[in-house]
């Protein structure tokens, strides 16, 4: 998983930057809307911290790498176009950019799977690449 810094950047800046329907964090699944309106699930199934430089105790540069899942649910049979552009909003948000300490690279193509109905839910996901640098 993602280090703190790292996901509080993230979560920070789709907070900031998009408004289209709440962001839902891991380990808070009671916070899903009650409605079946469309919500986004953020998660870091892949992180890595490796040592670049060493230095003094505590002045070692470590870059944590990783990828940043974000999942948006829309209502199953509603179609998947919609969720298509709100996916290339969140990939906007981070296509290239340098926030908070957080460099984030090319955003996955949406990915649809016809089995990943949940609910009244219809899964489509985004992967993001990233990497942050911090001494330790």
């Amino acid at each position: 998983m993602a280090g703190r810094k790292v996901k509080a950047a993230c979560e920070s800046r789709i907070l900031e930057g998009w408004t289209r329907c709440p962001l839902v964090t891991p380990n808070t699944k009671g916070k899903t809307p009650k409605d079946g309106s469309p919500y986004l699930e953020i998660s870091y199934p892949i992180s890595r911290a490796r040592t670049i430089s060493v230095g003094a105790p505590g002045n070692n540069l470590i870059r944590e790498s990783g990828t940043m899942r974000l999942v948006l649910y829309v209502a199953r049979g509603a179609g998947t176009a919609e969720g298509e552009i709100w996916l290339e909003e969140l990939a906007a948000l981070f296509l290239n950019k340098k926030f908070d300490g957080v460099t984030t690279f090319e955003p996955s193509s949406p990915v649809f799977d016809d089995r990943n109905d949940l609910a009244n839910y219809y899964g489509m996901s985004s992967s993001v690449e990233y990497q942050a640098d911090y001494f330790g």
